[in-house]
């Protein structure tokens, strides 16, 4: 008898049947427990809020990748039953460029986000759960430490106009410590269907509240093109124009300080009310200020100017006379130079 073939083909038959068994054994694990997390996921998200629910159509766990996946996840408002936000798919991965490291954390890729934001929303947000229980939601959907997030495609609507569309975003290093306390964001957006919105900041999330700064850019933006939105806002409107918009801010210990720096060309502003008696929205009023000064008197039909403001708890303060300051600096004496000034930092 043969013993050495016989041996030599019970391995052959080991290497294929182990292979085999773990591979089944994962699939009746998945199996066994996907429904049961996908129930037990649902009726949390449904209850642990009493203004908003949320829900899940499919759960994909991929045991030997390390990975699962939400899809098809929507949001509403209990009240109403308005829906305000749809995912198509959200991603979760084991981060296998930390393992090396140590670290077993998960990457999120969420895809095609559309996200409606309005007056009943807000509302609704400020009376959602306290931090505890949005820590508790966010430990029962992520339970590894999340490193990065990755937004893909996504929409902001502002009153179910399309304001911001093909969102593309990454948050790096989210596991901030002492030695790197920094993270990292980066993004960008076509804004209302025009022009592309950058946006670059830093954010210390060990700090309580976290501290942020953000720079932010807009170049070549047809004014006309938030004409619809507009109106619905402000009794102002354009009939032509161009705007290029830089700005920055930096937020610590709950204030909120910044500027926004508008350059427009060629522009030709229609409004409701002469003197927009009644608008509370500052960057309107200033804009239409300048407009006046301006445009009426000068040849140049450009108008630019340096905004600053501050926020905290009793609300928006800004500088109106130093804006109308900067604004007859550029018109009549020195020019104001375009792009961002790189002056607010964080400590």
């Amino acid at each position: 008898m043969n013993f050495i073939g016989i041996r030599k083909g019970l391995l052959k038959k080991k290497k294929v049947i182990i292979p085999l068994a773990f591979f089944g054994l994962l699939l009746a694990i998945r199996l066994m427990v996907q429904p049961i997390i996908y129930k037990q996921l649902n009726t949390f998200l449904s209850q642990f809020s009493p203004v908003i629910t949320f829900h899940i159509e499919d759960l994909d766990i991929n045991l030997l990748r390390g990975a699962y996946s939400f899809e098809s996840v929507t949001g509403k408002l209990k009240e109403n039953n308005h829906q305000f936000l749809t995912i198509e798919k959200v991603d979760t991965s084991i981060a296998w460029r930390e393992i090396f490291k140590g670290k077993i954390v998960t990457d999120i890729v969420v895809t095609s986000l559309n996200l409606s934001y309005s007056k009943e929303l807000k509302e609704a947000l400020a009376k959602t759960p306290k931090k505890e229980d949005a820590k508790e939601a966010k430990d029962k959907l992520f339970p590894v430490e999340v490193v990065r997030l990755d937004i893909k495609n996504s929409i902001l609507k502002m009153d179910n106009f399309p304001a911001f569309t093909k969102i593309e975003g990454r948050i790096t290093n989210l596991l901030a410590d002492k030695k790197n306390p920094l993270s990292f964001l980066n993004l960008k957006a076509t804004a209302f269907g025009h022009s592309v919105l950058k946006i670059a900041g830093h954010l210390k999330t060990l700090e309580e509240p976290i501290a942020w700064s953000i720079d932010t850019e807009l170049q070549g933006f047809d004014l006309t093109a938030a004409n619809q939105f507009l109106k619905e806002k402000v009794p102002l409107t354009f009939t032509k124009g161009k705007l290029d918009v830089y700005a920055e801010a930096k937020s610590e210990e709950g204030v909120i300080e910044g500027y926004v720096k508008p350059f427009m060309k060629n522009v030709d502003i229609m409004k409701a009310e002469e003197n927009l008696k009644g608008a509370k929205h500052w960057f309107i009023e200033v804009i239409a200020a300048v407009g006046n000064l301006l445009l009426r008197t000068s040849d140049k039909k450009s108008v630019a100017t340096l905004i600053p403001f501050t926020m905290d708890k009793s609300g928006v303060h800004v500088d109106k006379g130093e804006a109308l300051s900067k604004a007859i600096q550029h018109g009549f004496e020195q020019k104001l130079n375009p792009g961002i000034e790189d002056r607010l930092k964080l400590e």
